[in-house]
């Protein structure tokens, strides 16, 4: 269901300093592209931010390998370079979960606790399919000038009119992203 007119309307207020999360990036063939992501790191971490999730929040835990999360994690520290806490993300079986933390505190990653509440309302392209989520935020990612990339199957690719909804949302949170 399509959000309302009212909800498009509504402007957030503006956060204070802020937790970011991010998107990685996902090559046409379907690979992590650590390039755009580095890129999209390097553009956060000038912002006013109080430290950058990594790996976590917008489905990443569930759409990456423990290779491909730690890889996320390390390259987020390598190109933060200290000027703000990167917290990561863990998660699935109880065992993982321990496994993952050691690796990302290993890399000198901070871990914290479990993150509340969507960022920004993009959420509300839940419930429309299964992991819609996903596909929302590599296209609000594309749409705010970062590497959002290639949407991983069996996720769908977002239709124009759902775009164009995403971007009509957006607008009153650009000068925040």
């Amino acid at each position: 269901m399509p959000l309302t007119a009212a909800q498009l309307r509504t402007t957030p207020r503006p956060p204070r300093r802020r937790h970011r999360v991010f998107r990685h990036a996902v090559q046409k063939n379907l690979a992590l592209d650590l390039a755009g992501l580095r890129r999209n790191i390097r553009q956060l971490a000038g912002q006013q931010v109080c430290a950058i999730v990594a790996g976590a929040g917008t489905g990443e835990l569930h759409s990456l390998s423990t290779d491909e999360h730690l890889a996320v994690v390390k390259a987020t520290i390598e190109e933060v370079k200290g000027r703000v806490p990167v917290l990561a993300g863990v998660g699935f079986s109880p065992q993982t979960a321990v496994d993952m933390a050691r690796a990302c505190t290993a890399a000198d990653a901070e871990l914290a606790g479990i993150m509340r509440g969507p960022v920004i309302p993009l959420y509300a392209f839940r419930g429309r399919k299964k992991g819609c989520e996903v596909s929302v935020m590599k296209t609000m990612v594309d749409l705010t000038g970062q590497v959002g990339g290639f949407v991983r199957p069996p996720l769908n690719v977002l239709r124009a009119d759902e775009v164009k909804e995403i971007r009509a949302l957006l607008k009153p949170w650009r000068k925040w992203l």
